[in-house]
């Protein structure tokens, strides 16, 4: 009995392994790209609210531009999601730099 109930518990523990993630709903090309390109819109508009602000040469800020913009043209879309991430990790560095150069009152 013992190796039945065994055997029962891989065959669900299989089933289990083959059921799909939770994953993102699944975008056609138009509408991935579109996305893209209005997030990349979103990044360049903090972008420049932070220049506004005043930024520092050789800052998080500028790299994070060259990238949404020298490096965005040859891009694959795919590319482009991993140079978003790239460019929100520069930008959370950026407010977290500033955090910390602010001296407390």
């Amino acid at each position: 009995m013992q190796g039945n109930f065994s055997k029962a518990r891989l065959v669900n523990t299989a089933r289990a392994l083959q059921r799909p993630h939770a994953a993102k709903p699944k975008l056609n090309y138009t509408a991935r790209a579109n996305l893209i390109a209005s997030q990349r819109e979103s990044r360049l508009s903090k972008i420049e609210s932070l220049r506004c602000s005043g930024v520092a040469p050789k800052s998080f800020v500028d790299k994070a531009q060259t990238l949404l913009t020298h490096r965005w043209s040859k891009a694959t879309w795919r590319s482009r999601e991993r140079l978003l991430r790239t460019v929100d990790w520069l930008l959370r560095m950026e407010r977290m730099s500033r955090h910390t150069l602010v001296p407390p009152i």
